[in-house]
């Protein structure tokens, strides 16, 4: 072993180990916000394709210090470019979730039913946790008919709506408690 050999060892250790706090602090906070995941994308390209050379460097009888330390770095790299898709898409899908159970989802149609048969369709807005409907879309439309029915469409099914007693013009929606849209 030469003393360049050793130099390129200590130093692609120290450069390797450098990763390793990120890794710690990614792995207790279950957070990568201020992460930028195409910069570590593109680490991750680019100690690639250096350990292809390092690959023909060794093959060749050189370079096998410079395979085990970019080896390092390139499994270090990928921990924390992969660490960051994961809680990025647990972020993205808590997010989601919450959306559609507890806030206004705006995949809803108000549909009144006349005794005529006619039908009118408009979008209105459905507060999950509360199931109170808000927003309804009004449309100026001519009926000479009586209001037989109204319900809301909430990702292709139907549910009734109602009034409470309490309070007469706010208009509820017939789901469960723990209604989810998939």
């Amino acid at each position: 072993m030469t003393f360049f050999d050793i130099m390129q060892l200590a130093g692609g250790i120290i450069l390797a180990v450098g990763y390793v706090p990120q890794i710690r602090q990614l792995l207790r906070t279950k957070s990568c916000g201020d992460l930028n995941l195409k910069t570590y994308l593109y680490l991750t390209l680019g100690i690639g394709m250096m350990e292809i050379y390092a690959i023909d460097l060794s093959q060749k009888g050189n370079g096998y210090m410079f395979l085990v330390t970019n080896t390092l770095s390139l499994i270090l790299v990928f921990i924390i470019s992969t660490l960051i898709i994961r809680y990025r898409l647990q972020e993205y899908n808590k997010m989601i979730k919450e959306r559609d159970l507890n806030l206004v989802t705006h995949h809803s149609f108000f549909v009144t039913t006349w005794e005529d048969g006619s039908k009118v369709i408009t979008p209105c807005e459905v507060n999950i946790k509360t199931k109170e409907v808000t927003n309804i879309v009004t449309v100026p439309y001519d009926i000479n008919s009586t209001l037989e029915n109204e319900s809301v469409l909430l990702y292709d099914t139907e549910y009734n709506v109602y009034t409470t007693e309490e309070h007469i013009c706010k208009r509820m929606v017939d789901i469960e408690d723990n209604w989810v849209p998939y």
